[in-house]
């Protein structure tokens, strides 16, 4: 992740992982496999037990921790963390009135 993160950067971060969710049925998301990697669950746990920091003292940067764990859970499977992290692109979508059904969607599989 970079360390200054641009506001470009942070927008072609959160393309890409929508791209990678647009791809699946939100159903899927709960059947994909258990991860199982060491590292990439002990880099979950860290970009978790972080986020209120980062929310506090960069809160430009907080979707690129969030969006990462959505990006590695697809990719390796859902960790225990991965629940909280598909809330993110929901949050995300709020913003847009036209989003609501896809909003409630997440929201309720997470």
């Amino acid at each position: 992740m970079p360390k200054n993160p641009s506001q470009t950067k942070v927008l072609e971060r959160s393309v890409a992982v929508f791209i990678r969710l647009l791809r699946r049925n939100m159903d899927e998301l709960s059947e994909l496999p258990k991860m199982k990697d060491p590292l990439i669950l002990a880099s979950m746990r860290m970009m978790m037990g972080t986020a209120p920091a980062v929310y506090f003292s960069a809160p430009d940067m907080m979707p690129l921790p969030a969006l990462e764990q959505v990006r590695l859970s697809l990719r390796h499977g859902n960790a225990p963390s991965s629940g909280l992290a598909y809330v993110f692109p929901g949050l995300i979508l709020c913003g847009s009135p036209r989003s609501t059904s896809v909003n409630f969607s997440t929201t309720q599989r997470s």
